[in-house]
């Protein structure tokens, strides 16, 4: 039966780096899902103050459609998704040091 010392110590620092390279992965993510959205909304804003009130749009580019909102409905659901991701690497980064610190207070 191996020790608990010989399996808590293999490649430790392995792990940690993938958890630190993916929370700026998905930090990453979240500035180009923030810019995403913010130019989503900057269109639909500048789609509806460009329409006229009352008269008939004969320009269909400039008409707010549904997949306008669709997209900007995925580009808010793309930056949901990476601050998932950012706390769940963080938590998880955190209760892996606090089982090492136990562990090591434990040993010594």
């Amino acid at each position: 039966m191996k020790s608990p010392a010989s399996v808590l110590g293999a490649d430790q620092s392995a792990a940690l780096w993938f958890l630190g390279a993916g929370s700026l992965v998905n930090a990453l993510g979240s500035v180009v899902s923030f810019i995403g959205v913010g130019l989503s909304i900057a269109l639909l804003v500048a789609k509806t103050v460009s329409q006229p009130p009352g008269i008939a749009i004969t320009d269909p580019d400039r008409i707010v459609r549904a997949l306008d909102v669709f997209i900007l409905m995925a580009n808010f659901n793309l930056l949901l998704a990476h601050f998932i991701g950012v706390g769940a690497a963080v938590w998880l980064s955190m209760q892996a040091l606090k089982a090492r610190h136990r562990f090591a207070v434990a040993l010594g």
